[in-house]
């Protein structure tokens, strides 16, 4: 029955206010202004000003602590359009710079840790292998693929996809580094 903590969790967040704009777009009512509102919280609370790096949380993160499974670029497209906020077209700039840099770390693999910093570098006291929150970096970059032909999207997919085809399906571990040497079977 206490609090237990506060504050937003960017990811949660995000997913929150694309499922309410297609809320909007299936029975109309409130949902896009609470979408929107949302999305204005995101950019208050949840982007570091100054360097459109996406925090994770809105109490803590950037630059030197952040997630590439929480940046969604196609989002971020979609909230520039429905708030008119072009300011949210640098954050996607800024997300394929972060997964650029990550490219010069992962010996061609695609595959991005859980946590870093901005720069690619580890965060301090945080994973920099390639597990359970880095699984979601491939389906978040899916979208901007797949719903607005991103070729820095399709350039990593492809290369994850190789990197997994390779493994074999029966091989496939739950844990690697991001230069691809598997830890966990």
């Amino acid at each position: 029955g206490r609090v237990r903590g506060n504050g937003g969790a960017t990811d949660a967040d995000e997913d929150l206010a694309i499922a309410l704009l297609v809320a909007e777009r299936l029975w109309g009512g409130e949902y896009g202004l609470l979408a929107r509102h949302t999305i204005e919280g995101i950019w208050n609370a949840e982007v570091e000003p100054g360097t459109n790096v996406l925090k994770p949380g809105s109490v803590w993160g950037g630059s030197l602590v952040m997630n590439p499974s929480y940046l969604d670029p196609a989002y971020y497209r979609i909230f520039a359009k429905v708030t008119g906020n072009a300011r949210w077209n640098e954050v996607v700039e800024k997300s394929y710079r972060m997964f650029d840099n990550i490219s010069k770390q992962n010996n061609g693999t695609g595959l991005a840790p859980d946590w870093m910093t901005s720069g690619a570098g580890p965060a301090k006291g945080q994973s920099y292998d390639y597990k359970y929150d880095a699984t979601r970096v491939p389906l978040r970059l899916a979208r901007d693929a797949a719903l607005f032909c991103e070729p820095r999207a399709q350039k990593i997919l492809t290369q994850i996809n190789t990197f997994f085809t390779e493994q074999g399906p029966l091989s496939i571990g739950d844990g690697y580094t991001v230069r691809g040497k598997k830890f966990s079977t």
